[in-house]
């Protein structure tokens, strides 16, 4: 048995396991003594903590990290048993993609500032979209259904638009990356056009098969994002359609599919969290602006698709810059 088979099943056991089955024994044999309550959870998640360490431990020093990084992965044993399945020397590291994506916004952000532009438009379309129809349903309950169709043209044309838009943008992000001038954003637009569709009944077909995993046992649908996670980057640059971009989407996962999970959760976990701040930040500042609610409101959700739009690059180029790494270093299994 593998190593790191053994690391998954012991800290499955021991750590995750074990005490969910003390805390129901516990909360079953001591259920008249309400007030010991805070004291098993107390108990029980002190023993996880302490669980989680010698384990995180151990299986550190099997792959020889760095001592700091050990004792670290062991205190946090939780985000460490996702580092410590995901360690694999072959792909780039979590820490290399947040900065190669960072660098890389730094360097081509004047080249791809009309895509941004570009992608503002159906990002604000779509979020008025919501505002109106809120609207409607509050003030006028008795709309036409002439309103409600050209309200869903407008949000199918903006999805649209957005798929086309995203295509071009990452044409034009690889290009950056890998050092070569990024064409004129018109021709890109033009060359991305036929891969609007595809695109679109590719990630139909996508969705449909994580909804019907995540519904059967919400464990395979996990396990099919990931599979999946390089469909729109197989679509796009190894020219596959259907099932056969599923497939090679799947290929770059084989044989290292926590390493793949991890380095798709620590850039988007960082990102999102920046994100996050710099919309906390700037809705901050426009609440200090004086408007009606109607204004905030309505302001509040600019800002916000401008924060979500500059984000943008860096979660593309993050995902980008794994699939890379994944497509020139094969899993050989």
């Amino acid at each position: 048995m593998r190593t790191k088979t053994k690391y998954f099943i012991l800290y499955f056991l021991i750590s995750a396991a074990a005490p969910l089955f003390l805390l129901t024994l516990l909360k079953i044999f001591l259920f008249s003594r309400p007030e010991l309550s805070y004291d098993i959870y107390y108990f029980v998640i002190g023993l996880q903590l302490i669980s989680g360490f010698f384990i995180n431990y151990w299986y550190a020093q099997k792959i020889a990290i760095r001592q700091w990084l050990k004792i670290t992965l062991a205190i946090f044993n939780i985000i460490g048993f996702f580092y410590l399945m995901g360690y694999n020397m072959t792909l780039i590291s979590y820490s290399e993609i947040v900065k190669q994506s960072w660098n890389l916004y730094k360097k081509g952000w004047k080249k791809i500032w009309v895509y941004l532009l570009m992608l503002l438009v159906p990002t604000l379309a779509l979020s008025a979209l919501s505002t109106i129809s809120l609207y409607l349903s509050v003030y006028i309950p008795s709309s036409t259904m002439a309103s409600e169709i050209i309200i869903l043209f407008v949000f199918a044309a903006s999805l649209v638009f957005a798929v086309w838009t995203s295509i071009a943008l990452v044409r034009a992000l690889k290009e950056i990356f890998i050092g070569q001038e990024p064409k004129e954003w018109k021709t890109n637009f033009s060359e991305s056009s036929g891969l609007i569709m595809p695109i679109i009944y590719t990630s139909i077909l996508v969705f449909l098969i994580i909804l019907g995993g995540t519904i059967l046992l919400i464990i395979p649908g996990i396990i099919f994002s990931v599979w999946y996670a390089f469909t729109f980057y197989t679509v796009i640059f190894e020219d596959k359609r259907g099932f056969k971009s599923l497939s090679a989407s799947k290929s770059l996962t084989v044989g290292r599919w926590w390493a793949i999970v991890w380095r798709l959760i620590a850039p988007g976990l960082i990102f999102g969290i920046l994100g996050a701040l710099l919309s906390f930040v700037v809705i901050g500042l426009v609440d200090l602006i004086p408007m009606d609610p109607l204004g905030y409101a309505i302001a509040e959700r600019i800002m916000s698709a401008v924060v979500n739009v500059a984000i943008t690059p860096l979660s593309a180029a993050a995902i980008l810059i794994l699939y890379l790494s994944a497509k020139n270093n094969p899993s050989g299994q």
